[in-house]
Protein backbone atom coordinates (compact mmCIF):
# COMPACT_ATOMS: atom_id res chain seq x y z
CA UNK A 1 0.00 0.00 0.00
CA UNK A 2 3.15 2.34 0.40
CA UNK A 3 3.59 2.29 -3.43
CA UNK A 4 0.12 2.73 -4.23
CA UNK A 5 -0.90 5.49 -2.13
CA UNK A 6 2.03 7.71 -3.35
CA UNK A 7 -0.23 8.07 -6.69
CA UNK A 8 -3.20 7.02 -5.31
CA UNK A 9 -3.49 8.47 -1.04
CA UNK A 10 -7.74 8.76 -1.15
CA UNK A 11 -7.38 4.90 -1.87
CA UNK A 12 -8.66 2.78 1.24
CA UNK A 13 -8.46 -1.05 1.53
CA UNK A 14 -10.67 -3.18 3.04
CA UNK A 15 -9.22 -6.54 4.79
CA UNK A 16 -11.30 -9.07 5.35
CA UNK A 17 -10.23 -12.00 7.48
CA UNK A 18 -7.16 -12.46 9.51
CA UNK A 19 -4.35 -9.60 9.50
CA UNK A 20 -1.45 -11.44 9.29
CA UNK A 21 1.01 -8.46 8.92
CA UNK A 22 1.09 -5.92 11.39
CA UNK A 23 3.67 -3.52 9.20
CA UNK A 24 0.57 -2.57 6.62
CA UNK A 25 0.82 1.41 6.02
CA UNK A 26 -1.67 3.56 4.37
CA UNK A 27 -5.69 3.68 4.48
CA UNK A 28 -6.14 0.22 5.59
CA UNK A 29 -8.92 -1.02 7.51
CA UNK A 30 -9.13 -5.00 8.74
CA UNK A 31 -12.38 -5.78 9.48
CA UNK A 32 -11.51 -9.33 11.05
CA UNK A 33 -13.80 -12.25 10.06
CA UNK A 34 -16.86 -11.60 8.82
CA UNK A 35 -19.69 -13.12 8.12
CA UNK A 36 -21.09 -14.14 4.45
CA UNK A 37 -23.72 -10.97 4.30
CA UNK A 38 -20.84 -8.51 6.07
CA UNK A 39 -18.87 -10.27 3.02
CA UNK A 40 -21.32 -9.49 0.75
CA UNK A 41 -21.73 -6.09 1.39
CA UNK A 42 -18.02 -5.61 0.95
CA UNK A 43 -18.29 -6.42 -2.77
CA UNK A 44 -21.38 -4.00 -3.30
CA UNK A 45 -18.64 -1.37 -2.02
CA UNK A 46 -15.91 -2.21 -3.46
CA UNK A 47 -14.18 -0.86 -7.43
CA UNK A 48 -12.14 -4.63 -7.37
CA UNK A 49 -10.70 -7.61 -5.31
CA UNK A 50 -7.31 -7.80 -4.52
CA UNK A 51 -6.19 -11.80 -3.55
CA UNK A 52 -2.54 -11.68 -3.02
CA UNK A 53 -1.98 -15.98 -1.95
CA UNK A 54 0.73 -16.69 -0.98
CA UNK A 55 -0.14 -20.35 -0.96
CA UNK A 56 -0.83 -22.28 -3.79
CA UNK A 57 -4.71 -21.72 -3.14
CA UNK A 58 -7.34 -24.88 -5.08
CA UNK A 59 -9.74 -23.16 -6.04
CA UNK A 60 -10.97 -19.51 -4.29
CA UNK A 61 -14.60 -18.58 -2.99
CA UNK A 62 -13.42 -15.51 -2.91
CA UNK A 63 -12.44 -15.08 -6.55
CA UNK A 64 -15.69 -16.53 -7.55
CA UNK A 65 -17.62 -14.67 -5.63
CA UNK A 66 -15.75 -11.63 -6.12
CA UNK A 67 -16.62 -12.20 -10.06
CA UNK A 68 -19.96 -13.01 -9.42
CA UNK A 69 -20.51 -9.57 -7.91
CA UNK A 70 -19.32 -8.29 -11.26
CA UNK A 71 -15.91 -7.18 -9.48
CA UNK A 72 -12.76 -7.52 -11.78
CA UNK A 73 -10.16 -8.99 -9.59
CA UNK A 74 -6.30 -8.54 -9.08
CA UNK A 75 -4.73 -11.60 -7.59
CA UNK A 76 -1.22 -13.97 -7.52
CA UNK A 77 -1.10 -16.54 -9.87
CA UNK A 78 -1.35 -19.58 -7.41
CA UNK A 79 -3.35 -22.24 -7.01
CA UNK A 80 -6.23 -22.38 -9.32
CA UNK A 81 -6.41 -18.59 -9.26
CA UNK A 82 -5.22 -17.90 -13.08
CA UNK A 83 -8.44 -19.87 -13.69
CA UNK A 84 -10.66 -18.00 -12.79
CA UNK A 85 -8.86 -14.60 -13.13
CA UNK A 86 -8.33 -13.91 -17.07
CA UNK A 87 -4.84 -11.72 -16.86
CA UNK A 88 -6.08 -8.90 -19.17
CA UNK A 89 -9.90 -9.97 -19.51
CA UNK A 90 -11.62 -9.65 -16.59
CA UNK A 91 -8.50 -8.62 -14.07
CA UNK A 92 -4.89 -8.96 -13.71
CA UNK A 93 -2.62 -12.05 -12.21
CA UNK A 94 1.11 -10.75 -11.06
CA UNK A 95 3.43 -13.53 -9.54
CA UNK A 96 3.38 -14.81 -6.29
CA UNK A 97 5.29 -13.40 -3.55
CA UNK A 98 6.14 -10.21 -5.79
CA UNK A 99 4.39 -6.98 -3.86
CA UNK A 100 5.97 -4.55 -6.16
CA UNK A 101 4.25 -6.41 -9.16
CA UNK A 102 0.90 -6.49 -7.42
CA UNK A 103 1.71 -2.86 -6.62
CA UNK A 104 1.71 -2.01 -9.80
CA UNK A 105 -1.23 -3.94 -10.70
CA UNK A 106 -3.57 -2.07 -8.62
CA UNK A 107 -2.28 1.08 -10.00
CA UNK A 108 -2.56 0.64 -13.65
CA UNK A 109 -6.24 -0.71 -12.63
CA UNK A 110 -6.55 2.34 -10.42
CA UNK A 111 -5.74 4.65 -13.45
CA UNK A 112 -7.57 3.05 -15.69
CA UNK A 113 -10.76 4.84 -17.44
CA UNK A 114 -13.75 4.07 -15.57
CA UNK A 115 -15.60 2.54 -18.37
CA UNK A 116 -12.49 -0.02 -18.82
CA UNK A 117 -12.84 -0.90 -14.94
CA UNK A 118 -16.80 -1.69 -15.36
CA UNK A 119 -15.84 -3.66 -18.45
CA UNK A 120 -13.00 -5.76 -17.06
CA UNK A 121 -16.17 -6.40 -13.62
CA UNK A 122 -18.76 -7.42 -16.42
CA UNK A 123 -16.60 -9.97 -18.49
CA UNK A 124 -15.63 -11.21 -14.76
CA UNK A 125 -18.93 -11.42 -14.41
CA UNK A 126 -19.99 -13.36 -17.59
CA UNK A 127 -17.11 -15.59 -16.75
CA UNK A 128 -18.55 -16.45 -13.52
CA UNK A 129 -22.41 -17.65 -15.15
CA UNK A 130 -20.57 -19.54 -18.20
CA UNK A 131 -17.81 -21.24 -16.64
CA UNK A 132 -18.16 -21.86 -12.51
CA UNK A 133 -22.08 -20.55 -11.80
CA UNK A 134 -24.18 -24.35 -10.84
CA UNK A 135 -25.86 -24.46 -13.86
CA UNK A 136 -22.58 -24.22 -15.95
CA UNK A 137 -20.97 -27.11 -13.85
CA UNK A 138 -24.48 -28.97 -13.79
CA UNK A 139 -24.37 -29.37 -17.65
CA UNK A 140 -20.37 -30.05 -18.11
CA UNK A 141 -21.16 -33.19 -15.34
CA UNK A 142 -24.37 -34.52 -17.21
CA UNK A 143 -21.92 -34.20 -20.74
CA UNK A 144 -19.29 -35.98 -18.97
CA UNK A 145 -21.91 -38.80 -17.47
CA UNK A 146 -23.85 -38.98 -20.82
CA UNK A 147 -20.31 -39.40 -22.56
CA UNK A 148 -19.61 -41.96 -20.36
CA UNK A 149 -22.64 -44.07 -20.50
CA UNK A 150 -22.40 -44.04 -24.60
CA UNK A 151 -18.91 -45.04 -24.69
CA UNK A 152 -19.91 -47.69 -22.47
CA UNK A 153 -22.95 -48.88 -23.78
CA UNK A 154 -21.34 -48.55 -27.57
CA UNK A 155 -18.85 -51.01 -27.10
Amino acid sequence: MDVVSRTHPDVCVVVAGRREYEGASGDIVFAGTLPPGRVRALYAAAEAVVVPSRWQEPLSRVLLEAAGAGLPVIATDAGGNAEIVVDGETGSIVPRNDPLSLAAAITRFLDAPADLRGRLGEAARRRMEAVFSESAILRRMESFYEGAMERHHGR
